[in-house]
């Protein structure tokens, strides 16, 4: 069993300070690599698979880890997904274009990539071009629909297979110069639908995007959902989707009643090969059929008592295996029904507990919990001895200024240290 959970429980952005589980997997990996020579060639890919920008010096102190080691090229070689949370300034502009282009170049197996930096850049940045290799693109609020569009012009868009986007800034008049063509997309999250604006986001996803094999659908509002804005997307994708997630929330982080639940019926109507159905409890109050789905998953926040009888649901789905519920934060529902999807504990033979630093999983039969246990494996994480403190402000595993990349809260230096440590 794997001790590193993945990345969808590692948000950092989710928790702040030194009991963050991602700041506590981070010192494990960091750790690995110090037991001894063969941990460490076993712990490097781990260290590297993704790498985080929280603070702007790490941008910097990445690209100079990667340019000054012999074999600086291999480290970038195993770097897999990228995600900048940094704030841009607009003095940094230039600066960040050009180390951008050499991460991303030195970079040739990069997969993921994700936006998710507080504000939008300066005038004086250019979001980094996406390589041959990216499959996935996550863009959240700062970067606007606009933009988004021009991001996917071209080979990008006909590469991806995964894309992530928000719609909150769309509007009426908005006219798109050409679609689009994303023919290898399968999985596609619009965020930030608001009420009052679906009807328009709805028709320019329609008229700006061609998707012909799309299969997965999630729509994440921040009010409710209106199932008749939602009509011309579904009447031109609905046939080929197998998996649709309807999550509502609002801030901060809480749930809201969805609509009735004969706009989601229409909806349905228009899934002819549907399999996954993923709904919120609380709009999910049964009189809802479907011939094809197999799995339904109720979204319940903490303490929630689900308001939904299976008997009433069992009869609207024929095909059905399972019900099952998940309480979890809103931050990771996006993310849980469609990567540990509820087949994997069909029987009670099937269940299971994994247990991360910082992060416990309990499924059973029909039913998972996600709970942060922020002081949970501080003792575990502890080291034995001063060389191996792997929490203090001198800890570098790979000499240099790699160690800005992964420290947490405090100011990022300037690292003087000899980078050729990583030779060891």
């Amino acid at each position: 069993m794997r001790i590193i959970p993945p990345n969808f429980f590692l948000d950092p952005s989710t928790f702040q300070g030194s009991q963050s589980p991602w700041l506590k997997v981070m010192k494990m990996k960091k750790s690995i690599i110090l037991v001894c020579r063969s941990w460490y060639f076993a712990g490097i890919p781990f260290l590297y698979e993704d790498i985080a920008f929280l603070r702007l010096p790490q941008i910097p102190a990445f690209v100079r880890t990667i340019k000054a080691l012999p074999h600086g090229g291999k480290l970038g070689q195993l770097v897999k997904g990228i995600t900048l949370y940094a704030y841009i300034p607009q003095g940094y502009g230039e600066s960040f274009n050009t180390h951008m282009a050499c991460i991303l170049s030195d970079c040739p197996r990069l997969e993921r990539f994700i936006f998710n930096s507080p504000c939008s850049l300066p005038s004086t940045a250019r979001f980094p071009s996406i390589t041959p290799s990216i499959t996935y693109l996550s863009l959240n609020q700062s970067v606007s629909f606009a933009a988004a569009l021009d991001i996917l012009d071209g080979s990008v868009g006909e590469r991806l297979t995964r894309l992530a986007i928000n719609a909150s800034d769309v509007y009426d008049n908005f006219q798109a110069e050409k679609i689009r063509h994303l023919p290898r997309l399968v999985d596609l999250l619009v965020s930030n639908v608001d009420e009052n604006e679906e009807a328009a986001a709805v028709q320019i996803l329609v008229d700006t995007l061609s998707i012909p094999h799309l299969k997965r659908l999630t729509l994440v509002s921040r009010s409710r959902f209106g199932g008749a804005f939602f009509m011309p997307f579904f009447e031109k994708h609905g046939r080929t989707l197998q998996f649709v997630h309807f999550l509502v929330y609002d801030y901060p982080y809480r749930y809201v009643p969805g609509r009735n639940t004969g706009d989601l019926q229409s909806l349905l109507n228009l899934c002819p090969v549907l399999e996954h159905l993923v709904v919120d409890s609380i709009r999910a109050r049964g009189g809802i059929t479907h011939p094809t789905v197999k799995w339904v998953d109720m979204c319940i926040s903490a303490g929630q008592v689900p308001n939904w009888e299976t008997s009433v649901w069992k009869a609207g789905f024929p095909a059905c295996r399972g019900f099952r519920e998940i309480c979890a934060s809103v931050t990771l529902m996006r993310d849980i029904p469609s990567e540990i999807p509820p087949s994997m504990v069909a029987s009670q033979h099937d269940t299971f507990e994994l247990v991360f630093p910082g992060v416990n999983i309990y499924h059973n039969v029909g039913r998972m919990d996600v709970k942060y246990y922020l002081e949970h494996w501080e003792s575990s994480l502890r080291p034995e001895s001063p060389s191996s403190d792997c929490s203090s402000p001198d800890f570098n595993p790979a000499g240099g200024d790699t160690s800005e990349q992964y420290d947490s809260g405090s100011e990022a230096t300037e690292g003087e240290e000899d980078e050729t440590d990583l030779e060891t």
